[in-house]
């Protein structure tokens, strides 16, 4: 079955992922269960969830990466 995950992102990357500017999310960890979206909490100064994405694929770098 699957899920939808929570995740906070900062106001200027959700406006640019709402107008389809931002197309990925980069994260150090994957979800560890198969999600089929994403619930978006913006942050500061605005604390609430102002969105939901459908997730089309995950992309994930395998080898040792540093941010």
């Amino acid at each position: 079955m699957k899920r939808k995950i929570l995740i906070s992102i900062n106001p200027e990357h959700v406006q640019n992922i709402i107008a389809g500017i931002k197309k990925y999310e980069y994260r150090k960890i994957a979800a560890k269960q198969d999600i089929s979206s994403i619930i978006i909490y913006e942050t500061t100064p605005i604390k609430r969830i102002v969105a939901e994405a459908e997730i089309i694929d995950v992309l994930e770098y395998l080898e040792d990466f540093s941010f």
